[in-house]
């Protein structure tokens, strides 16, 4: 099982992951991190969709619950016909609404986590090692986002950046117009205010 970071920690790691994303690209159908935190009331929304059939959702619920489900395509658990059926049958109650939320697509998942207030480590299912449902893969940037974002940028936008640039956004310091001209020469603090204040980063 992928060692996951806890719910405020994970809130925060995605955050910074659709901040750097959103600076980095300006067309939101080509970004692989996105961050909703007006997704509902009392609810803020992650999420990760990489254009080739991947995905993955989180569901942060302000009583202190969170849910992750995700698709990796290819993976052995993806052709599980069972799989659904079995993750909503071992979902805790406060969950269910998350497991039949239409927005995540749980017609297609190969992996779901949950962590409940007061639990220690996140619940799995199902429970199998992460390769054969692809969570290593696709949840791995969550584990080590610094080392993580890195090698996606230089794969993805092709850009080798600075580790200090990453550690930057992954501490939630503001945003100066240098960091911001460094990630997207292109644009300045009022082209990204509004997508800002939709992943709740701070602006200053």
């Amino acid at each position: 099982m992928i060692t996951l970071p806890g719910i405020d920690d994970l809130k925060w790691i995605t955050q910074s992951l659709a901040t750097l994303d959103l600076i980095l690209c300006r067309e939101w159908e080509d970004r692989y991190y996105s961050y909703d935190s007006k997704w509902a009331d009392h609810e803020e929304m992650a999420s990760m969709r990489n254009g080739c059939g991947d995905d993955w959702f989180i569901l942060f619920d302000g009583r202190g619950f969170a849910g992750i489900k995700g698709l990796a395509h290819e993976s052995p658990a993806a052709r599980d016909p069972n799989l659904v059926g079995h993750i909503r049958r071992v979902l805790p109650g406060e969950l269910a609404e998350f497991a039949n939320e239409p927005a995540f697509h749980w017609d297609s998942t190969s992996f779901c986590y949950w962590r409940l207030p007061g639990d220690a480590v996140w619940s799995e299912a199902p429970e199998q090692v992460s390769a054969e449902t692809g969570a290593e893969e696709f949840l791995g940037i969550l584990a080590n986002p610094a080392t993580g974002y890195l090698q996606f940028a230089s794969e993805y936008y092709e850009r080798d950046l600075h580790p200090s640039v990453i550690d930057h956004i992954l501490s939630h310091r503001p945003l100066t117009p240098e960091l911001i001209s460094y990630l997207n020469p292109g644009i300045g603090m009022d082209e990204i205010r509004e997508d800002l204040e939709q992943v709740r980063y701070p602006a200053r």
